[in-house]
């Protein structure tokens, strides 16, 4: 990925991905698309003939920014943070052939040169790098008609792994649009990073790349962005004759040095040089169109677990996948993901906090029979296997005092699943049983405008805290991730109460750490049944000395609340919520606290620090009713006692009602 390599050579597969390459991305049409595949054989070239759609190596896709070099961005920050600025003819050696008058006369030249003749490494590593390659090898064969590019296109947007080229340039890639999108990238940051690095020593390379390409921008200064590389980039081109100067310098390096550089004099390397400008200068509106910026918005945080049912082809498959991983965050610092073959229960992705994991089920799925995808939906089964794989976790996490954090969402994808009554009646009791011991986990179900009101009945067995039920017009990607992400970008974290050593409530202090960012408060609910018979609860907060923050209670969704106190820098506060359920005669709402950043010190530098403007909090909890240990021998697995519990009789009515239907119906 740090390296740019072009594969010229034809492939074989050119009819099929070069034919309608450039009018837009290639989508294919085969069923098994797997067509699209760039693990080609490289070994059975047909020819040596140039491919129609040569292959770009070392690019990255970015989701609205185009096309990047990475190794020229990384190049550059590099350079500027370890700047030099070394005269040219330190860079040549005294040609050992005597006879070659035109390189002893171009040796003897450039070493009398004035400070005038210098290069600055950054300069180098970007733009006028490859400028100068343009200049010495185009201009000589082209004439000086110097010609930047070419851009390209991707097999696929939602799993982008092969960049094909454009070959209309006539095989001249000196400087891709990739590569210059890089050096402009690499251009911008290396003017700041070195003050960004003396405000936060400890600033990470992965904080700065993620910051500068997403919509919040780097924290130091949001306008270092790269939907703003075009205003950032007149900033730099007020300095247009030293990158004319910077091209000039590295060509006659690189035309002393190559081997495959045609010698020519001086006057016509600048003459040359200066074309490769005016090329470049002429390319930008191309390199800079479309670029707009979105207000930033928040990831989804959460452990998503999803069952997949046979809607969709494979690629397909992976291609929802690959989109929602992408889009819900999946990585070290935003959400996990699972995914299970909905028709069998076998795992296809094991949880994962990487989102490039996905990309590697293409060849778990050739290369190995474990992987398989489904071709239908058998609801109780995978309800059945991720109930028990999740109560496990849970548990797991609740014996170690983990007692908050992002919530789990089951993801039933069930577009075209058709439900027995017999399925669906033992869902619902699989469902009942789970809720009982996890109700802060939620059940999203996507179905289609047919068969939702199935799924619908599903969603409504907690009446306190409804699941949801999707119902959509089409099965397309874009259809389908979008109102997911819609849906579970409004889940709020969860806090619970521990396991019980004898008594009904909380005496330990058990509790969790928190990252919030500035701009992005965090939200957590606290479930009735945690709630119910319990005293007073409090909510103890320990700042981190990263900055201040604001914790607010209240007991209605979407609203931040009026009882807030304030967390400062290093202090400990308290938010006590006293017999929370008692001003409430039929059912008790749940708590929901939101944390705000108030003021940032910028001085996040622990490994769990996504950005360096985050503040940390460790918060407890006392008095929250706690529940009985599922997995011991002796334990009742209800949350609260069968007599006191509105979930628990909620359950036994509407699984009592769907017996009675169903023999109703079977009468008939």
């Amino acid at each position: 990925m740090l390296s740019s390599a072009v594969e010229p050579w034809e492939r074989a597969d050119e009819d099929e991905v070069c034919s309608n390459n450039f009018n837009g991305f290639v989508t294919g049409g085969s069923s098994n698309s797997f067509s699209r595949d760039p693990d080609y054989p490289k070994a059975n070239l047909q020819s040596s003939q140039v491919s129609r759609c040569p292959i770009e190596d070392g690019v990255v896709h970015t989701s609205r920014w185009g096309t990047v070099s990475p190794g020229t961005v990384l190049a550059a920050i590099a350079a500027a943070l370890e700047p030099q600025q070394v005269q040219i003819s330190l860079l040549l050696n005294e040609p050992v052939q005597t006879n070659d008058t035109d390189k002893l006369e171009k040796f003897e030249r450039y070493r009398q040169m004035t400070l005038l003749a210098q290069l600055h490494n950054t300069w180098a590593a970007t733009l006028a790098g490859d400028l100068a390659e343009v200049a010495v090898y185009q201009g000589p064969r082209l004439k000086g008609d110097l010609y930047l590019g070419p851009g390209g296109t991707w097999n696929d947007t939602k799993i982008p792994r092969v960049h094909y080229m454009d070959q209309r340039n006539g095989g001249f890639w000196q400087m891709t649009d990739a590569e210059a999108r890089g050096g402009i990238d690499g251009l911008i940051l290396s003017g700041a990073v070195q003050s960004w690095k003396e405000q936060l020593s400890r600033l990470r390379l992965s904080q700065l790349l993620e910051m500068y390409y997403s919509d919040r921008g780097v924290n130091f200064d949001t306008q270092y962005r790269a939907c703003e590389r075009q205003a950032r980039l007149a900033e730099i081109r007020e300095t247009s004759d030293l990158l004319l100067i910077q091209t000039i310098n590295f060509a006659r390096v690189l035309s002393y040095k190559s081997p495959e550089a045609v010698q020519i004099s001086d006057e016509k390397l600048e003459e040359f040089s200066s074309k490769a400008l005016q090329a470049y200068n002429s390319h930008l509106s191309s390199l800079l169109s479309a670029l707009h910026c979105n207000d930033p918005l928040p990831f989804p945080r959460v452990h998503l677990d999803v069952i997949l049912d046979g809607t969709w082809t494979t690629y397909e498959a992976m291609q929802v996948l690959a989109y929602l991983a992408q889009e819900a965050d999946v990585s070290y610092y935003g959400s996990s993901m699972a995914v299970m073959n909905g028709e069998d229960a076998t795992w296809i992705l094991r949880e994962t906090h990487n989102a490039s994991d996905l990309f590697s089920l293409r060849n778990n799925t050739e290369n190995s029979s474990d992987v398989t995808w489904p071709r239908s939906l058998n609801l109780k089964l995978s309800l059945a296997t991720f109930s028990s794989y999740l109560a496990e976790r849970l548990a797991e996490q609740r014996r170690r005092n983990v007692i908050g954090g992002p919530s789990h969402v089951i993801l039933v994808l069930g577009y075209t699943a058709t439900i027995s009554d017999r399925d669906h009646r033992e869902s619902v009791q699989i469902i009942s049983r789970f809720k009982q011991q996890n109700p802060d986990v939620r059940f999203v179900f996507l179905a289609s405008n047919i068969n939702h009101l199935r799924f619908k009945e599903l969603s409504t067995i907690d009446p306190s805290y409804p699941d949801v039920t999707i119902a959509l017009p089409d099965s397309k990607v874009e259809t389908v991730v979008t109102k997911i992400i819609e849906i579970i970008t409004t889940i709020p974290g969860r806090i619970t109460g521990g396991y019980c050593d004898g008594s009904s409530t909380e005496t330990r202090r058990n509790g969790f750490e928190g990252y919030v960012t500035a701009g992005f408060p965090l939200t957590y609910r606290i479930h009735p049944l945690y709630l119910e018979h319990s005293g007073d609860v409090t909510l103890t907060f320990q700042g981190s000395g990263h900055g201040n923050l604001r914790a607010c209670v209240s007991r209605d969704r979407g609203s931040t609340g009026t009882d807030c106190s304030e967390v400062k820098n290093l202090e400990e506060m308290a938010l006590k919520i006293s017999s929370p359920c008692a001003n409430y005669a039929y059912q008790c709402p749940p708590v929901y606290l939101t944390i705000t950043v108030t003021n940032t010190l910028t001085r996040c530098t622990e490994d769990d620090c996504r950005y360096p403007d985050q503040v940390r909090f460790l918060l407890h909890q006392e008095g929250l009713r706690c529940t009985r240990n599922p997995y011991s021998a002796d334990s009742d697995t209800d949350v609260a006692p069968r007599s006191n519990s509105d979930l628990t009789l909620h359950v036994i009515l509407q699984t009592v009602s769907l017996v009675l239907i169903s023999k109703l119906i079977a009468r008939f």
